[in-house]
């Protein structure tokens, strides 16, 4: 607009019309947010998947799920129920065994122009491989730490203090406070943290929630439940938001053998205050049992007095009895003789007792 086309008055606009026509749509329908996606936590029985645009009633049907599979083989859904023109729902039989978990959609969805799907948005609908959806999710156990294995430091040995990592999170605000760990120092220094967890996994992430300073973790590690090496998983950056308690998610490939503690480093020099941390989450699958029993124990052991007329084996895990037999019995060999045994009694799941004719013959 020029303004100095009248120099006694202002110019005005009242109304802009644009005239054309419409550009026709010659792309079909794609997934743009599925609700089940990446690691869950428990039983999953649904999911609900939203398209960019309208979907022809009727055009999404249980032949339009294909290659649903998890641990244990093909899952077969139920239903497919239709929320609004663009959201549908998916359900099949509840699902809670650990461990992956995949299936396609489309593509042949028809959108309201009776277009399949075009997932990866080329010039080509309903191409069998590249315009399917794909959901792929993991069902893990999320634990928070159980026990402290180690700290540097700890501001007192109640309030701050290492233990107060534990559990869930209870701090709900970011600040200073004393349901949270926090080292001794608030700079110059760096400090560690390790806590252990109940049940040991094939751990895939952890979440440690930053309440103070956030910012600070230089490193974590995870330690190895069988042999307690530590191997770094995570060495920096630290990018959590500052100003809100912060979920820190920290993942990595999944280490072949279960973890049962995490080591996390931080640097007191990240920020003025102190760093504080509310509560450490480990996240994984429960390893599957590829060993058989060990026997761990016997009682009694050197030094009885006697007489002794039994032996009571314990066992690494719990066994089936039936399978525990005299036969199994290889030899029992005393000071002068071969000895036979008499009989096997079941004490409790992971216990075993061996009879014998009763022996007094020191050696």
């Amino acid at each position: 607009v020029d303004t100095d086309h009248d120099l006694n008055a202002y110019e005005e606009i009242d109304s802009v019309q644009l005239r054309g026509v419409t550009v026709p749509d010659t792309d079909g329908a794609r997934v743009i947010e599925s609700t089940l996606q990446g690691s869950v936590n428990g039983t999953v029985d649904r999911f609900e998947l939203t398209f960019d645009e309208a979907i022809r009633d009727g055009s999404f049907t249980l032949d339009d799920i294909t290659d649903f599979i998890g641990p244990a083989g093909t899952i077969n859904p139920t239903s497919v129920n239709r929320i609004s023109g663009s959201r549908y729902e998916v359900v099949f039989p509840a699902q809670d065994q650990f461990g992956d978990y995949s299936l396609s959609i489309g593509p042949d969805i028809l959108d309201l122009d009776d277009l399949p799907m075009n997932q990866d948005r080329d010039d080509v609908d309903g191409e069998i491989e590249q315009d399917q959806f794909n959901v792929a999710f993991r069902i893990e156990l999320w634990q928070h730490a159980e026990s402290v294995v180690d700290f540097s430091s700890q501001y007192s040995a109640t309030s701050w203090s290492a233990a107060q990592a534990l559990g869930p999170s209870d701090t709900l605000d970011f600040g200073d406070s004393r349901n949270a760990w926090s080292p001794s120092s608030s700079n110059g220094t760096t400090e560690s943290l390790t806590v252990a967890f109940e049940t040991p996994v094939i751990a895939s992430s952890v979440v440690i929630r930053e309440t103070y300073g956030n910012g600070f973790v230089t490193q974590v590690e995870a330690r190895d439940a069988e042999t307690g090496a530590f191997t770094v998983v995570f060495a920096g950056p630290d990018t959590s938001e500052t100003g809100i308690p912060f979920d820190n998610l920290i993942s990595w490939d999944p280490l072949p053998s279960p973890v049962d503690a995490v080591r996390i480093e931080v640097d007191t020099d990240h920020a003025t205050t102190y760093e504080q941390i509310d509560s450490v989450q480990l996240r994984g699958v429960i390893a599957p049992d590829t060993r058989g029993p060990k026997v761990i124990s016997s009682q009694p052991d050197d030094g009885h007095s006697g007489p002794l007329d039994h032996v009571t084996l314990t066992f690494s895990e719990p066994i089936n009895a039936a399978s525990f037999t005299i036969e199994d019995v290889v030899s029992i060999s005393g000071p002068s003789a071969e000895i036979t045994p008499t009989g096997v009694v079941v004490i409790s799941e992971t216990e075993i007792r061996i009879n014998f004719a009763s022996q007094v013959e020191f050696g």
